[in-house]
């Protein structure tokens, strides 16, 4: 292979596409490599909730990205849709929070990001949502949405030709080196050189790096969904209780995530957590018990020590060719668009819109 670009992305989810996206329409040439098939990890295996879950946890820098996140994603879509030619399954069903001990925390973070929601009583959780098993009050969030992932990933996969990008799957990485003044890439097909590499590679990002004799905290957690088929309920907001998800699909199928395990990269999924999900479900949706699953696959998702991405070039020595785009952990779909642009801003040398300090690669060995 003697193709040769400006930056090789290593990582063909919905990260890597979309930093691609962002730094072939600022004029480089991009070619993204991926092992498996685009988007078929992490990215592929998600609810597509356009929020974080449980928000108000989160480190404040993160909730200061997921805001602006949020606002900007219907646009995305819409561009994306225009662009691409592909129909991307984007809807704002609302989002109901029925976890009391949260509640007061939702609403102060509800009102310090100007996002609208109603607290609602058992009565009229019941009304909007009548197979819901209600015990309380709760928060009602009218404008979430969630999005079809599948569908972005072949949206930008279809743009991309246009703007110039490279895609190549199936391709894994054997090797990486570092020369001067660029990267080098071996695949089965030769090497590669380029003078910016993106690691964009979700819960095998530090595998990738180790290759390199670099170390980043990265580690991967499993996330278990499983679906009910058309016609099992009714619902029509995503709910979120007990750290598990409700979504509902535009053809009325309904998904229910997801399970944390630490179960290393083993990414099949098991009897126990489908058992788990649909225990969690019956507790929300009674009706669902005697309904069957139709469908159940897992993800790993890339999660670092402190619950930050990583976003920004590799700090070492030496080392300057390297950029990181990785460890969104649950939040990967989300905050793609604006981290890949936040990323492909930095790299050509533009003053990113957001401050990039507390995500950068290496914070945890730097000493403030």
């Amino acid at each position: 292979m003697t193709e040769k670009s400006d930056t090789i992305i290593i990582g063909g989810g919905i990260i890597g596409l979309m930093t691609a996206r962002e730094l072939a329409r600022r004029g480089r040439s991009v070619t993204v490599l991926d092992r498996g098939q685009l988007g078929a990890q992490a990215s592929g295996a998600a609810g597509g909730i356009l929020c974080p879950l449980y928000p108000w946890r989160l480190p404040l820098a993160l909730q200061s990205l997921a805001a602006q996140s949020m606002r900007e994603f219907p646009q995305v879509v819409a561009e994306l849709t225009g662009s691409s030619g592909c129909a991307i399954g984007l809807r704002r069903t609302g989002l109901l929070v029925l976890d009391h001990d949260e509640l007061d925390l939702a609403r102060q973070w509800a009102e310090q990001w100007s996002i609208e929601y109603e607290s609602l009583s058992a009565r009229q959780l019941q009304a909007i949502e009548p197979e819901l098993a209600v015990d309380g009050e709760g928060l009602c969030f009218p404008r979430m949405r969630n999005v079809y992932s599948r569908d972005l990933i072949r949206a930008l996969a279809a743009e991309a030709p246009s703007l110039g990008i490279h895609i190549h799957p199936s391709l894994a990485v054997e090797d990486l080196r570092l020369e001067v003044g660029e990267a080098a890439v071996k695949t089965a097909q030769g090497w590669m050189q380029a003078e910016q590499l993106v690691i964009a590679g979700g819960a095998w990002s530090g595998l990738l790096l180790e290759r390199l004799g670099a170390v980043l905290p990265l580690r991967p957690v499993r996330g278990q969904v499983i679906q009910f088929p058309a016609g099992s309920s009714a619902l029509r907001h995503m709910v979120l209780k007990g750290r598990k998800y409700l979504v509902p699909r535009p053809g009325g199928e309904l998904i229910v995530g997801s399970t944390l395990e630490e179960a290393g990269f083993d990414a099949e999924p098991t009897e126990t957590g489908q058992r788990v999900l649909h225990e969690a479900a019956t507790a929300m949706v009674p009706g669902l018990s005697q309904k069957p699953v139709e469908d159940h696959w897992a993800g790993l998702r890339p999660a670092a020590p402190d619950g930050l991405p990583f976003i920004g070039a590799w700090p070492e020595p030496g080392r300057a060719a390297i950029h990181l785009n990785t460890g969104h952990y649950q939040n990967g779909i989300l905050l793609a668009p604006l981290s890949g642009r936040l990323l492909a801003q930095q790299m050509c040398g533009e003053v990113p819109e957001q401050d990039l300090a507390p995500f950068r690669p290496g914070r945890e060995r730097i000493v403030e």
